[in-house]
């Protein structure tokens, strides 16, 4: 694909993903503003330790996903060694995309920008503090969005609307665990950060970054 076919073919897909991620990113605010009036957040951190993990998990099926139907390659026709190399290239784009850029959705930008609004933000990072909290899930992911990619041509959108869905949970409950109690007096600028933090990451590991492994010939083609 010529590179102004494949940028309009991202921008489509970006598109056609947007209602969906802003309905996501709404329904987890309403979610969590919910619990925090009535009360009902406790063990805040144990909580996000549920909805980062099931990001990740969410992430990696629909990143391996898009790549499997990127692709459209199918491991009988490859020699051994070949599909050795394909299995590994899809391990890899899965495992990068899911853990670097849902980190970054989870963790770095809600610090950050946490820190911009005045609150005294925890570092924690959780692939170097839980490893074995986390890399099941992702591990997890990786596995079934192979299959799934070959399989359901509707895995990457379902996988992408949950995976925008929990992402928005986790990006609210690291501001809220790790320093800003007090959100809902920020409610608008938490709005922007959690649009920000959940559905530009989201989109480029879903959708832009496995296209950015099929640019080249994969391996056996």
């Amino acid at each position: 694909m010529p590179p102004q076919g494949r940028l309009k073919w991202i921008l489509n897909e970006l598109l056609h993903h947007l209602p969906f991620s802003i309905i996501s990113a709404i329904a987890g605010i309403a979610i969590i503003a919910g619990l925090t009036m009535a009360e009902k957040v406790h063990h805040l951190v144990n909580i996000f330790h549920l909805f980062h993990p099931t990001h990740l998990l969410l992430s990696a099926v629909a990143t391996t996903a898009m790549f499997r139907r990127l692709s459209s390659q199918k491991l009988s026709s490859f020699s051994t060694l070949h599909a050795i190399r394909y299995t590994f290239y899809a391990t890899f784009v899965g495992f990068t995309g899911s853990v670097v850029l849902c980190s970054l959705s989870d963790i770095v930008l809600p610090y950050l920008c946490g820190n911009l609004l005045g609150g005294k933000m925890d570092w924690h990072f959780c692939l170097s503090e839980h490893s074995m909290l986390v890399l099941p899930f992702v591990l997890l992911g990786i596995l079934l969005g192979f299959w799934s990619g070959v399989y359901s041509r509707y895995s990457t959108f379902l996988s992408h609307s949950g995976h925008v869905l929990v992402s928005t949970m986790a990006t609210l409950l690291y501001l809220i665990a790790f320093g800003m109690s007090d959100w809902l007096s920020n409610i608008g600028m938490v709005l922007l950060i959690t649009v920000f933090s959940v559905l530009i990451p989201c989109c480029l590991s879903d959708i832009v970054y496995p296209m950015l492994f099929v640019r080249r010939k994969t391996p056996g083609s």
